[in-house]
């Protein structure tokens, strides 16, 4: 059995094609237009992973950290783009000074799934970013479990096929995933992998009260990129944290 993101890293980006990491970008280069981040900006990816929405925002202009817990995504990450790629849990960032803003995408904050973990990621993105400083970042809500538990899904591309089943908690808030991968190994033989993942949904107002007991000054939350209002029903919601 491998850990989270072992095995999985090398087929991430093919399992997770349609994810919308444009979307995100254009998101997060807008706000930062808003909230006066320039090209050059040094800007940090927590929770990057394989390093997408990285290389889409250095594209854009901006200096970039990816920080993530994954040794094996980061191998990946550091393929797309120059950048500074850290080996850091979140809870745990340490960076070498302060950063302009801070993304956080593809629901990373909810892989840390002990609030305790949580509060002091969000302190820790604080302490390092600049006053006036922006944190863009989006999590799953309980409402994401609602008629979830027992769902599976079979994707394959070359190489390999991923079989990936959910159950849910509701109770406590968890989801609990088992991805078991068969990886080709020569002609029609496969190796069998299994790795297991956790996710906490976080009520939004939760959040809100910890980002600004963690030092932010303003806090809004979005049920879209188009920044329309969140719903109480909305399975994600964005944030935009002001330093």
């Amino acid at each position: 059995m491998s850990k989270a993101y072992t095995a999985l890293a090398a087929y991430y980006d093919a399992f997770t094609d349609d994810l919308p990491y444009e979307s995100w970008a254009k998101w997060a280069r807008e706000q930062f237009t808003r909230y006066a981040v320039p090209e050059g900006a040094t800007v940090l990816d927590l929770g990057c992973g394989t390093g997408t929405l990285t290389a889409k925002l250095a594209a854009y202009g901006y200096d970039m950290i990816g920080v993530d817990a994954s040794p094996e995504m980061l191998s990946c990450a550091q393929r797309k783009c120059a950048a500074l790629w850290l080996l850091q849990p979140a809870q745990a960032l340490d960076l070498y000074g302060t950063v302009r803003a801070a993304v956080s995408s593809m629901d990373a904050i909810n892989y840390l799934t002990k609030p305790d973990d949580l509060r002091e990621a969000l302190r820790r993105v604080a302490l390092f970013l600049e006053p006036g400083g922006v944190f863009l970042f989006d999590a799953l809500t309980p409402a994401h479990l609602q008629g979830l538990d027992g769902d599976c899904w079979v994707r394959d591309t070359d190489g390999a096929v991923c079989i990936h089943s959910v159950t849910c908690d509701l109770p406590r808030a968890l989801l609990s995933h088992t991805v078991e991968l068969f990886i080709r190994t020569r002609g029609e033989l496969y190796r069998r992998e299994i790795e297991h993942h956790s996710e906490r949904m976080y009520e939004p107002s939760v959040l809100v009260e910890w980002l600004h007991a963690a030092g932010f000054r303003e806090v809004e939350t979005y049920g879209s990129y188009a920044l329309d209002p969140a719903a109480p029903d909305s399975t994600r919601v964005l944030y935009r944290a002001l330093r």
